[in-house]
């Protein structure tokens, strides 16, 4: 559990977020392809100035600032606050060179 500075109380899946004790070894670049939830639901994230970044600061996705307040992190189990929550599916999401890949017409 984690209080936010957006006057949020967040409630985190412990059980399966990564240990910061242990160092994540694949390199998410501008010319990977990551499936979820598989390859970065298991990543530590982190939102800086409206993107959701790994934990090394690399760039997955940028969310506008209406929709921070209340943002559902891959670990997050439930958000408490009277902000409007935004949950985003990362079922069929893409990154890298590939991203046009998320859509079939």
């Amino acid at each position: 559990m984690s209080g936010s500075l957006d006057n949020t109380v967040r409630v985190w899946d412990t059980a399966n977020v990564p240990s910061p004790l242990n160092e994540y070894t694949r390199h998410v670049g501008e010319n990977s392809v990551l499936d979820f939830p598989a390859d970065i639901v298991s990543l530590p994230f982190k939102l800086q100035q409206g993107w959701v970044q790994t934990s090394s600061g690399e760039s997955l996705f940028w969310l506008p600032e209406p929709l921070r307040t209340g943002f559902w992190m891959p670990h997050n189990t439930l958000i408490i606050g009277r902000s409007q929550q935004t949950k985003v599916s990362y079922k069929n999401f893409k990154h890298g060179t590939k991203w046009d890949k998320c859509y079939t017409p």
